[in-house]
């Protein structure tokens, strides 16, 4: 099928896409993956180290919750840059790029606490 992975992690085989019309069409047999879903975060927690000052291409943050909010973000010579895609996390994560300074964690932080306001104000004027 067009769009669908057959994804191996521990002693699960699954097929998941990450397209929501694939997912409708398919939805007795294809699981979604999105963020927030179970099966992508053990993904993710795989590659993607905490923001505790690791050496790790790429930090996840979590906001633990309702509604439940993650971003990861990339170590660059600037500072740190917000992944917006799962395809810019990739590149990133294969490119290995550099390591986390304290200043660096802290931007991030304060960019994520920044992006968690804007959501949670959309979201709660829903």
């Amino acid at each position: 099928m067009d769009g669908v992975w057959l994804v191996c992690f521990g002693d699960r085989l699954q097929r998941a896409t990450f397209d929501r019309q694939v997912f409708d069409e398919h939805s007795q047999t294809v699981r979604l993956l999105k963020y927030g879903e179970p099966l992508l975060d053990d993904l993710l927690a795989l590659e993607t180290g905490d923001a505790a000052g690791g050496s790790s291409a790429v930090v996840r943050l979590s906001r633990i919750v309702d509604p439940l909010l993650r971003s990861c973000y990339r170590s660059t010579d600037e500072g740190p840059v917000w992944v917006s895609t799962v395809q810019e996390l990739e590149r990133a994560l294969a490119a290995g790029e550099g390591a986390w300074s304290r200043e660096a964690e802290a931007a991030a932080r304060r960019d994520f606490a920044q992006r968690c306001e804007t959501v949670l104000a959309r979201w709660q004027e829903r």
